[in-house]
Formats: C-alpha cells, sequence, structure tokens
C-alpha cells in the first residue's frame, strides 16, 4: 500500500466540520491504514516535497495508525530527482518478499504454470502500471519545476494548490477561478466590534464597517501566489541587483518618493532582519516595486481574500474554527516576527496550502482603500494614485487574534509608510494559451 503524504496530510480538515480528518474513524484514508496494518499490508509512505518522516509526530497521528510510523518512508522530490524517486520505489516494490507468490495466486489462468513464471511473466505490466499511476497521482500533488514558458504559459491548467518555482526562486501556489463571498455579515462584524470593545474599549471598532455589505466575488483569472512571505534574503537580492536605481520597478509616485528621499534600501528593524523572516519596514512602493522586478504583481484585495478564504467562505484560512496555535501572534517575548519556511505553520496553512495568511506581518495588496463592495474597474486598483492608502490583510504579530486574524479583515496604511508589523508576498497572473 502507498500512503502519500504531503505537508497538509496530518492536519487537512474536513471543510464540513472543519475537524481534522485523521480524526474522524469514518475517513476513508485513515481506514484504507488501518485495514492495511491490521491485514499485515506491506505499507509505503511517499514524502512529497521535502516532507520527512520527522515531520509526522506519533503523538498526533490516530491510536489506530501509529504503526505508520514504523514503516520506512520514501522522498519523491522535484525535477532532476523525480525520476530517480520513482525508479527507486518500483525497485523496492519489486523486491517486496511474497509479490511473485501474490500475484501469481491472483492469475486467471486454469492451465498448471510455475508459479514464479507467471510472476514474472506479469512483473513488467504490473510495474508499468504503477509507474504510471505514481506520475499521475504525485503530479497531482507536486508543481514539478519546469520553464516559465511551460508553467506560466501551459497547455493544460495546473489544479488548485500545485506549486511552482518561479526564475528567482521562489515557491509560488496556483490559486483557481472561483465564486466566494467578500467580507462579512452583519452578525460578523458585530462579533468583531464586541471583541475589539472587550479587549482595547471602542477605539478601532468604526473600522468593522469597512468589512460589509458582504458580496459575491468571481475570480475570473487564475494566478500564482507566494506561498511564504517576501524574506529579507529575497529581497536583498532586489536591493543588490540595482532595484532602488531602476525606475522601470516603480510607479511614477514610488520613483519620486526614492528620489526625494534618497532611499537605496527599505528600513532595517534591529531584531527582525535575520535571513529567513518576513521583510518588514517596506512601503507600498517598495513592495510593488520588488514583485515588478521578479517579473510580478501584488495581489488585489479579492484575489488575496479567495486565496485565504476559499469556496467554503472559511473565517479563518484553516477553518470554520479560531484555534491558538500553528500561527504567530504574541508567542515570543519580544513580540518579533517568527522565520519563514516551508516547514512552520503548515498547520495553519490555507486551503490551497499558502501559509502565514494569518498571523505574522500584516500584508500589503495592491488595492486601494475603498469601502464596499469591491470592484477592480472602480479605479481602486490604480496602480499610481499617490500617496493613497493601500489595504493591509493578514494580521501580524500584534493585534486582537479573533478580529485581525480573519479572512476578512482589512486595514490600511499611506502608500509611503512602514513599520515592523507589514510585509508582503508577490502574485503572478496565469497565462493559457
Amino acid at each position: 500500500m502507498l500512503v502519500i503524504i504531503g505537508w497538509r496530510w496530518l492536519n487537512a480538515l474536513d471543510p464540513k466540520t472543519g475537524e481534522r480528518r485523521l480524526d474522524q474513524p469514518n475517513d476513508f484514508v485513515r481506514y484504507e491504514i488501518e485495514v492495511a496494518i491490521d491485514r499485515n499490508i506491506p505499507i509505503y509512505p511517499l514524502f512529497l516535497d521535502g516532507l520527512s518522516a520527522s515531520d509526522i509526530p506519533e503523538s498526533q497521528l490516530p491510536k489506530s495508525i501509529k504503526d505508520l510510523k514504523e514503516w520506512q518512508g520514501l522522498p519523491i522530490r522535484r525535477t532532476p530527482y523525480f525520476d530517480t524517486d520513482i525508479d527507486y520505489l518500483i525497485e523496492c516494490i519489486d523486491k517486496l518478499d511474497g509479490l511473485e507468490t501474490i500475484r501469481a495466486e491472483q492469475s486467471t489462468s486454469n492451465s498448471p504454470q510455475n508459479p514464479k513464471k507467471v510472476a514474472n511473466n506479469y512483473r513488467p505490466t504490473f510495474l508499468s502500471r504503477i509507474s504510471r499511476q505514481l506520475d499521475s497521482i504525485t503530479n497531482r500533488f507536486l508543481s514539478i519545476q519546469q520553464t516559465e514558458e511551460v508553467q506560466i504559459y501551459g497547455e493544460i491548467e495546473p489544479r488548485p494548490g500545485d506549486r511552482w518555482i518561479d526564475p528567482n526562486g521562489e515557491t509560488m501556489v496556483f490559486v483557481p477561478t472561483g465564486r466566494f463571498l467578500m467580507g462579512s455579515t452583519d452578525e460578523e462584524a458585530l462579533q468583531d466590534y464586541e471583541h475589539i470593545e472587550k479587549d482595547c474599549g471602542v477605539g478601532g471598532s468604526d473600522r468593522i464597517q469597512f468589512q460589509i455589505p458582504q458580496h459575491e466575488q468571481y475570480i475570473s483569472q487564475s494566478f500564482y501566489l507566494d506561498l511564504n512571505l517576501v524574506t529579507n534574503e529575497s529581497y536583498e537580492r532586489f536591493v543588490n541587483d540595482g532595484g532602488y536605481d531602476n525606475s522601470d520597478y516603480w510607479t511614477q509616485t514610488g520613483w519620486a518618493w526614492v528620489k526625494r528621499n534618497n532611499r537605496y534600501r527599505p528600513r532595517d528593524y534591529p531584531g527582525y532582519m535575520q535571513a529567513n523572516s518576513p521583510r518588514v519596514g517596506v512601503t507600498w512602493y517598495e513592495a510593488f516595486a520588488y514583485c515588478q522586478w521578479r517579473g510580478g504583481r501584488l495581489a488585489n484585495e479579492a484575489e488575496w481574500e479567495w486565496a485565504s478564504r476559499g469556496p467554503e467562505n472559511l473565517p479563518y484560512p484553516w477553518g470554520h474554527t479560531f484555534r491558538t496555535h500553528g500561527w504567530l501572534y504574541q508567542t515570543l517575548p519580544g513580540f518579533e516576527t517568527l522565520p519563514v519556511t516551508n516547514n512552520l505553520r503548515r498547520e495553519a496553512s490555507s486551503w490551497l496550502g499558502i501559509h502565514d495568511l494569518s498571523g505574522n506581518v500584516w500584508e500589503w495588496v495592491n488595492s486601494e482603500f475603498r469601502t464596499y463592495p469591491y470592484s477592480q474597474h472602480d479605479g481602486r486598483e490604480n496602480q499610481d494614485s499617490g500617496w493613497r492608502p493601500r489595504v493591509l490583510r493578514g494580521g501580524a504579530w500584534w493585534g486582537i487574534p479573533r478580529v485581525t486574524l480573519r479572512t476578512v479583515h482589512r486595514r490600511f496604511a499611506y502608500s509611503d509608510k512602514a513599520n515592523m508589523l507589514i510585509g508582503f508576498r508577490c502574485a503572478r497572473t496565469y497565462m493559457k494559451h
């Protein structure tokens, strides 16, 4: 039995109940593993995209499938290692004790034949079929790195959540088209108001009005969104590549701001400058320019909420209920950000597997801050509207978590403002031939 395990396997949620699927006795994946263990059927865990057995704590497995940890898993990596890993897996399957006997017993032939000969005749067909199935299944979970032309302008549209490595080495996640409800209902907005009033008085409660009315949105163009927040290391490459010397990356107002303030890099905040920590201290102008340098853009507000909220209109990226782990909110004595890696806070990733859409830092999006209902055609997506305020999404390491971490919550800051609470991620439009 092959158990394909990706980063969201352990904590995948049932969209109807919001509960972890592995905690449900009738979940078909859990049931199949239980049956295999009970019948002593050999199990091969296949770990995708850099995952390993150490990333699956035994304490988080249901008791009935804890024996899964006893089986030695195999990695299935991206190209150029994909074919090699699949070949090795097939070799392991071929060497399973009893394979020949099992296949011989399943032969429908009534003629007396040597079981070993039957199995040997069957093996090439069997292994060929296994290989084809693995190619199909694993490619659903892995976006095999290819050239930009194949991935961004491919003939076959990627599947929701597929990952792609852009030319700068940054991992992006495919976000499909779809419909969802943007913003809060009046009842949800009232609940947020009450939380704010309870935690910090009436100050700031007026901002809740900007979450209503709830309205339907259709995302008509699929796109890629960064898996992680932009890091200090990634942003530094933009700086070193002359990003602050090339007006092509900047809006007209942003370039004037660079020259007027003699800027050559963002403001650095001590304690926030680790290589893989989120890049904070960036204005909207700088976030825009970096994404242009990468060949991308900032997502608009509707795209960001769709990537976080999804077709189930989730109030939090991870599901329907508030949780106190898997994301960063006031968890360190110094109230600092946490490093950005593909392995951290997977439990709180979105329905597409995107990390840190709640907590860590606020995120700049392209949109001007205006009242709802949202429309991308009313001027709010103008990329050169001067100093006007732009939308912030996702909450940060400081705030009112039940409110600011919700997928619908929105704040704003003026385009030339920056602090240690604000970062960003990039988007990239998918174009099919």
